[in-house]
């Protein structure tokens, strides 16, 4: 009653939800249908790396990504960037399943002679086509939504993303009358908006004055204050609001991409106070979006917060040699320019390019003068450009006509020599690449600890990828990298000080925060980008047949746990009725044996038995009720023979006391027989103890002739210093004997101890836990009880 109670004030309270009411005066549509349909928000933060995490949580600016860890039972994995360590391979990769889509943010396209740049709508639409083909698929977020991202991933809706830029695909759908109202309605994110810009404004211009009297460009500095403000509260409130609406409106998928980070970072530094000051107000968008997450009506959200890079601290390459690398390597291909009437041509990326993902058209392109002017060309001569992307710590030199490997070696050395850039390559053989780097010619991957450190966390994905990348199809004839050894800064080669895209220890190493559900991996371990493709495509329930646990990766022991959990007839605190949500908590504990109570047997769905199919378990049911709407089950991994189950004693025929009964199989754990009994005592207490009697007496577990490894549990609807527990404690142990008693009702606000687990002498309590997670506390009125025993 409490729980049905709970839930309707739930309800009520959704009525009431801003995000609901936005939906409806905005007549964005819903997507309506059973309200335990699996659902998946991921949350990147854009460029914030393992270690830049780490110091964030250390410093206490990101609270609620630590209460994700310490309450919630989330796993916090590193994540393998690749190589380029940036954002759209990632999300190549992350939405197409497309390793290292493009050699680098800025390239030129070798099949139509295009240079793109993805921050250009029309070059990130190319190549997300191409992605597309190659996948075979829209993309993971098909049917949903996309915010800030390179790539829309296939969503129905994107937003502010480069391949969709803009808020057009919002301004199509919206009722225009429906806008005031919204306006007034959200008034006061408005006004935050507002207040977060004036601190924000403020910093900005404090910021501006010391660059400028640190030497920085007036124009530069002054630029970057209204692109500061767009991008770490324009863009973020804006993107984390639409994502609590399409929550609200039940989308399958929304992906929201928060860039504040890595735009101080690039800007100032990733260890600057500014950029780790711009995690507050990321940290607060993402406790926004998980609470409107966990309080939808239309599906089961699940929630992964991850990065898709990290920042380097960088040295930009005038600040190391006193020249732009533009001057540099015009002097290299100086000979060229004036023998062979070659043209150099430098291209960037322009700095207001994050924050034009606001506006609603391309921006028109605008020439950029060369850094060294370049020698005429005859009349009716054609022009030989060379081409040099060189953004962050990796430029690529794209020659107008092939060279030989002559002339790749000379230039190659030259780089290195000359122009002192640490780290040159080309593609070799197949499989193999060539490496220059002030100690010598090397070859990759066979020497790839000559190139890269060997304690580099991933030393051996590294030289692989950096192979790779010479031969991408895209990829310039030579690559230049600012990568260097000895603990010295890497170079980037604009004026930036935190910079990423190669193969650094730090820009190579984002994160993943996931549910403890998403991946069968070890916390702290890690994983790239596929996993995390993987487990994206698991929580949509794409593939559904997949049971939740993994036999292949058990071995045999001597240790076994047990669960006993009174699940309520799968009804959670939320009204929801879910087997899905209870085979995952149960899968999430990983125990051999699960003893259950309150489970219902009405077609069309046998609770006991959807459960044990998602858990890839054996399993017994019995309900001593002719109508099967409460029972018990039991559940194993091990072998597990029947021998009884019936009905315990009643005192009263009452309705308000349902009848009881029991279930009592044989399980062999790796040869070792157990018996265990699951049972589910009277609310009355007379009654709960004469069922207690009965349970232990010659019928049932007094029966047993081999007491050493006999269990008894299940909920008693009894403390533990009451008469039932105490008749059941005259032969066998409590679990939670000798410890601190651990309450299991309610979810909510744990006040008393009614599940229990009673052993014989033949079996050793090694450690009990009551999960109290946030999906334990909505799942079920009780927590589950999970105690490991060892067979002695």
């Amino acid at each position: 009653m409490i729980v049905r109670l709970e839930a309707y004030l739930r309800r009520v309270r959704r009525a009431f939800s801003r995000s609901e009411w936005t939906a409806r005066l905005l007549s964005l549509p819903s997507l309506k249908g059973s309200a335990t349909r699996p659902g998946l928000v991921m949350i990147q933060i854009d460029g914030l790396g393992w270690e830049h995490l780490e110091r964030a949580v250390k410093e206490g600016r990101m609270p609620f990504l630590s209460r994700l860890r310490r309450e919630e039972g989330y796993r916090q994995y590193r994540h393998y960037a690749g190589i380029p360590s940036n954002t759209p391979a990632v999300q190549g990769a992350l939405f197409y399943g497309v390793k290292a889509c493009v050699p680098a943010f800025s390239f030129k396209h070798r099949q139509s002679g295009e240079m793109r740049m993805l921050f250009s709508p029309s070059s990130a639409a190319a190549v997300q086509k191409c992605l597309e083909e190659k996948s075979g698929s829209p993309g993971l977020l098909e049917g949903g939504s996309a915010y800030g991202d390179i790539f829309t991933g296939g969503a129905k809706e994107a937003h502010f993303c480069a391949a969709g830029m803009g808020w057009g695909t919002l301004w199509k759908a919206v009722n225009p009358l429906g806008l005031p109202l919204t306006f007034m309605l959200n008034a006061h994110i408005v006004l935050r908006a507002l207040a977060f810009g004036a601190v924000e404004l403020f910093f900005a211009v404090i910021d501006c004055l010391r660059g400028i009297a640190g030497g920085r460009g007036i124009k530069r500095e002054i630029a970057f204050i209204p692109l500061r403000m767009a991008v770490c509260v324009l863009l973020r409130d804006a993107s984390a609001e639409g994502a609590k609406v399409d929550i609200a409106r039940g989308l399958p998928a929304v992906h929201v991409n928060l860039a504040g980070f890595d735009e101080q970072a690039h800007h100032r530094g990733p260890n600057s106070r500014f950029a780790m000051w711009s995690l507050k107000g990321i940290d607060a968008a993402i406790r926004g979006i998980y609470k409107a997450a966990g309080a939808s009506r239309h599906r089961h959200y699940d929630v992964f917060v991850y990065s898709d890079h990290g920042q380097e601290d960088v040295k930009p390459y005038r600040a190391e040699y006193g020249r732009s690398v533009q001057e540099a390597v015009t002097e290299i291909f100086k000979e060229k320019m004036e023998a062979d009437k070659w043209q150099l041509e430098f291209t960037r990326a322009p700095r207001e390019g994050r924050a034009d993902l606001l506006r609603n058209r391309e921006r028109r392109g605008r020439p950029r003068p060369a850094s060294a002017a370049p020698p005429p060309a005859e009349e009716g001569a054609k022009t030989l450009r060379v081409i040099v992307t060189a953004m962050g710590p990796i430029g690529h030199l794209y020659p107008p006509v092939p060279l030989t490997e002559e002339e790749k070696e000379k230039t190659a050395r030259a780089l290195v020599a000359t122009a002192r850039i640490p780290l040159v390559m080309v593609p070799g053989g197949p499989g193999q690449a060539v490496a220059w780097t002030p100690k010598g010619r090397f070859i990759l991957p066979e020497q790839g600890a000559e190139v890269i450190d060997a304690k580099h966390p991933f030393f051996e994905r590294v030289v692989p990828d950096l192979v790779e990348l010479c031969h991408h199809e895209d990829a310039g004839e030579i690559l230049m990298f600012g990568w260097r050894e000895g603990g010295l800064k890497p170079l980037t080669f604009m004026g930036e000080l935190g910079s990423h895209a190669g193969p650094g220890t730090v820009e190579t190493s984002g994160f993943a925060l996931l549910p403890p559900d998403a991946l069968r991996k070890p916390d702290g371990g890690s994983i790239d980008t596929f996993d995390l493709r993987r487990a994206a495509q698991h929580a949509l329930r794409r593939d559904d047949d997949r049971p939740f646990r993994d036999e292949s990766a058990e071995a045999p022991s001597s240790t076994v746990r047990l669960m006993t959990y009174n699940v309520h007839g799968c009804m959670g605190r939320d009204g929801k009725v879910s087997v899905t949500r209870i085979a995952r908590l149960i899968a999430r504990h990983n125990p051999g044996i699960v003893c259950l109570q309150e489970l219902d047997a009405v077609r069309p769905v046998h609770q006991a038995e959807a459960i044990s199919r998602k858990l890839a378990m054996e399993f017994h049911y019995f309900s001593s009720m002719k109508s099967e709407k409460r029972g018990n089950a039991i559940l194993s991994r091990y072998p597990l023979r029947l021998v009884k189950m019936g009905p315990l004693p009643r005192s009263v025929d009452s309705p308000i006391f349902e009848p009881r009964g029991a279930i009592w199989v044989e399980i062999d754990v790796n040869g070792k027989k157990i018996q265990l009994f699951n049972t589910h005592l009277s609310l009355s207490p007379q009654e709960a103890l004469k069922q207690a009697v009965a349970l232990m007496g010659p019928d049932w577990a007094g029966g047993v002739k081999d007491r050493d490894r006999l269990v008894v549990c299940g909920d008693f609807n009894a403390d533990p210093p009451s008469k039932v527990c105490g008749k059941i404690g005259e032969d066998l142990k409590s679990v939670q004997a000798g410890r601190k008693v651990i309450n299991t009702l309610t979810s909510y606000a744990p006040l008393r101890a009614v599940d229990h687990i009673f052993t014989g002498k033949g079996l050793r309590t090694l450690k009990v836990e009551v999960p109290r997670t946030g999906l334990e506390r909505i799942a079920s009125d009780h927590l589950p009880l999970v105690a490991e025993l060892e067979l002695v």
